[in-house]
Formats: structure tokens, C-alpha cells, sequence
């Protein structure tokens, strides 16, 4: 979290209002944004089911800067959380899942 400063302005940067464009081939029927973490330095990591992890750093001297990691990918899973920590990208595999259907209340 920031902290206000004297002047009562935030610490960390200001995360703009305009849209952040992480993929133009996005397949919104196959992949899903699962995860969206702070990191201690002030960057947003974006953790899709696909395995593609985007770190996007509001201080980069563009503004925006939007960089994708992929972890390795098995044959089955869907990747849930990635953390990042200074220069390593650790995220979770859940593999085998089973999902469970019933009717919407």
C-alpha cells in the first residue's frame, strides 16, 4: 500500500485510467485473466490461465510499460497465480482440475 506523503500525494506511481492493451490475439473463449497481484516494487502482474503472465511497470519512463512472461506449459493445468519477486516469476499449475457444473440460482 502507499503511504500519503506531507502533501497528502501517494508514494507509488499513478496507474493511469486509459486502457492497457496486454495482448491483441487475447482468446477471451479459451483464456481467462485469473490473477491480478502488487508486486513490492510497484508493478501489476496479470496471471492468464494460458500461462501468460503480464508484468506492467507504471513508472517505466513510457508511462506503461506491459512485458509477458510464459512459464513452461504441460499438457493439461491452468496456471492460477504468478508472484514476482525482484528477478524471478514463480507461478502456480493447477493440474487435473475438475470442474463442477449445477444450475444458477
Amino acid at each position: 500500500m502507499s503511504s500519503p506523503t506531507p502533501t497528502g500525494e501517494s508514494t507509488t506511481p499513478r496507474i493511469s485510467r486509459s486502457p492497457v492493451l496486454l495482448d491483441d490475439h487475447f482468446a477471451a473463449t479459451a483464456d481467462f485473466a485469473q490473477s491480478i497481484r502488487l508486486a513490492q516494487d510497484g508493478r501489476i502482474v496479470i496471471t492468464r490461465w494460458s500461462g501468460q503472465v503480464h508484468v506492467v511497470d507504471p513508472a517505466a519512463p513510457s508511462g506503461r510499460e506491459v512485458r509477458t512472461a510464459k512459464p513452461p506449459r504441460p499438457a493439461d493445468g491452468f496456471y492460477y497465480t504468478a508472484v514476482l519477486e525482484e528477478d524471478q516469476l514463480c507461478a502456480t499449475l493447477c493440474s487435473g482440475v475438475t470442474v463442477v457444473c449445477t444450475a444458477a440460482p
